[in-house]
């Protein structure tokens, strides 16, 4: 998990200092995804549609952590 935290750490970084921006919120969900926290995955790719409805990545990636969520069968 080591690189998975640093990359954790560096997107929620990036994310404190840009919080419109969607790509940092995108790369932060993608990397809480891949180190199982799902639920929290999630809410960054809400907050992206939010910021941003026509960012195709935040469906995307909400739809997998959903997935992985087993909310889809």
């Amino acid at each position: 998990l080591g690189l998975h935290e640093d990359a954790l750490r560096d997107y929620r970084q990036a994310a404190s200092c840009q919080p419109v921006w969607p790509t940092a919120l995108v790369r932060l969900g993608d990397a809480l995804a891949r180190c199982g926290d799902l639920d929290e995955a999630c809410v960054c790719y809400l907050q992206v549609k939010a910021i941003d409805p026509l960012e195709p990545m935040c469906y995307f990636g909400f739809a997998n952590a959903r997935l992985g969520l087993g909310d889809y069968k």
